[in-house]
């Protein structure tokens, strides 16, 4: 009996101090949810006078200048944005900013006014793991706790889409043919016209996974193409995609600034070399940063045959590639790509 007693006042105790939080809570609440109107002053009364800043910034192919700015708590930043690069760029935090760039394009756009640092980035595909961020530091009280919004960026890296190994394809699902194209016959010196799209495709690239893979028409990886040594390949390269994209075969000598260059999205190049060393070659899409448009898909092979080369049964074709998962639908995180955190059984 006496522990019964002894549990009924703990619980009544208990009670009461839960009574005691709730008249606390009260105390502060100003009935609509939100602060009161002597703690709305006081936050008021804490901030200093509007100030607004002018400053020039710049982007290029990947960086932004300057590359952190630290203002006073309650600043406004009018910004002259110029892209001094060879791609198209933006400003942006959150939604608000520039419009996508062009080469040689400004615009003037204001932020703010800042209480609390940020980061501003471009939020072209890849551009921000890139490099091309900004950090507006506003400046402290003395003691206060901030959290750099970099430290948030980077413990966001990684929440990929998770691949089970263990799953069972899809009805829908079709293997890649590993046969090689045919060699091509007759003599040398032959023509090869070829046609390629860049373009974005999701696409399900593990059983219940998809990602936004950036194609050589539709297929990641690329075709394979096949040529000998004196042949000559014209091919023609469109962007039907939303981003900017190029293609480079090593298996070329071409002017890097001509047939190599980024394609604004709609236009169209032919890349015609002769293929003078026989060997595998890999082509690949060589718009910045590079590593995020070969790692989500812009590669391929080139097979160029050697004179008298001996006929076999049968040739098959092997190329080697990973899998680094953004979110569901999205393109892949060139964080990963970076550090070479590949998406593997380890990682469900």
């Amino acid at each position: 009996m006496d522990s019964g007693y002894e549990m009924m006042a703990s619980f009544g105790a208990i009670l009461a101090a839960g009574a005691l939080l709730v008249a606390s809570v009260a105390l502060v609440s100003d009935g609509g949810g939100g602060t009161s109107g002597e703690a709305k002053d006081v936050a008021a009364a804490t901030l200093p006078p509007p100030t607004t800043k002018a400053i020039d910034v710049e982007l290029g192919d990947l960086f932004v200048k300057p590359k952190s700015i630290e203002v006073a708590s309650n600043t406004t930043l009018e910004m002259t944005v110029t892209n001094n690069g060879a791609l198209p760029h933006n400003l942006k935090q959150g939604t608000a900013g520039t419009k996508l760039l062009t080469p040689g394009e400004s615009e003037k756009v204001t932020f703010g006014p800042f209480t609390k640092s940020v980061q501003l980035i471009c939020d072209v595909p890849g551009h921000a793991a890139a490099g091309m961020t900004m950090d507006v530091k506003v400046a402290a009280p003395a003691g206060s706790h901030t959290t750099s919004t970099t430290a948030l960026a980077a413990a966001s890296n990684g929440l990929g889409a998770k691949i089970d190994a263990a799953a069972t394809p899809g009805a829908n699902w079709k293997r890649r043919d590993p046969l090689a194209p045919a060699a091509s016959t007759g003599t040398t010196g032959v023509t090869h016209k070829i046609n390629l799209d860049a373009v974005e495709s999701v696409i399900e690239v593990a059983p219940g996974v998809t990602q936004e893979l950036w194609t050589f028409n539709g297929q990641a990886p690329g075709p394979v193409l096949r040529g000998k040594v004196g042949d000559t390949f014209e091919v023609t390269l469109t962007n039907k995609g939303k981003l900017g994209h190029s293609i480079d075969f090593h298996a070329s000598k071409v002017a890097w600034n001509d047939e190599m260059r980024t394609l604004k999205p709609g236009e169209s190049l032919v890349y015609k070399f002769e293929a003078k060393h026989s060997g595998i070659y890999m082509y690949h899409c060589g718009t910045a940063p590079a590593l995020h448009h070969i790692g989500n898909g812009m590669f391929g092979a080139i097979i160029i045959d050697p004179p008298g080369l001996a006929a076999v049964e049968r040739e098959f074709f092997f190329v080697q590639s990973e899998i680094y998962t953004g979110p569901m639908g999205q393109p892949g995180d060139l964080t990963k790509m970076t550090t070479e955190a590949w998406d593997d059984a380890a990682d469900t």
